[in-house]
């Protein structure tokens, strides 16, 4: 069965911020549906920068067809650590939906991917890798029509 997909943003600035620290950008290639969340560490300039330098460098190693393991590998290797805090500048997360139902979604420091069947939680399993010291969380999943 094809599967048709729809997706919303919302995006919250912080009390006085111009700008959001989070980016998100979408790509449509084909068959699939390419989404790619960051988020900034902070607020403000330098959040939103860096947020908006980590979506845009995935989604254009992406549509020049690189997979998904090189664009992690290259995220994991370029994103700048704070000194002091010792934590990623950016966050990412970038999910690949197939009209053939299925989704691969990669996550790095995110809150980890809730998906709902039946409005009911379901279980996302998760394999983790090690990529320059950062840990990596992989899922794929077999969706079904009115899955959120």
């Amino acid at each position: 069965m094809k599967l048709y997909y729809e997706w919303g943003t919302k995006q919250l600035y912080k009390r006085g911020e111009e700008l959001c620290g989070d980016s998100i950008v979408l790509s449509r290639q084909g068959s699939s549906v390419t989404l790619a969340l960051s988020d900034g560490l902070g607020s403000g300039v330098k959040a939103n920068i860096l947020a908006t330098l980590t979506t845009q460098i995935a989604m254009h190693m992406l549509e020049n067809e690189l997979s998904l393991g090189e664009v992690v590998q290259t995220l994991g290797e370029t994103l700048p650590v704070d000194r002091v805090r010792k934590l990623a500048y950016s966050t990412f997360a970038i999910a690949q939906f197939f009209s053939q139902g299925y989704a691969r979604v990669v996550e790095f420091d995110t809150p980890a991917t809730i998906l709902l069947r039946r409005r009911k939680v379901y279980p996302v399993m998760y394999e983790e890798r090690s990529i320059e010291g950062k840990t990596i969380r992989e899922s794929h999943l077999d969706l079904e029509d009115g899955d959120w």
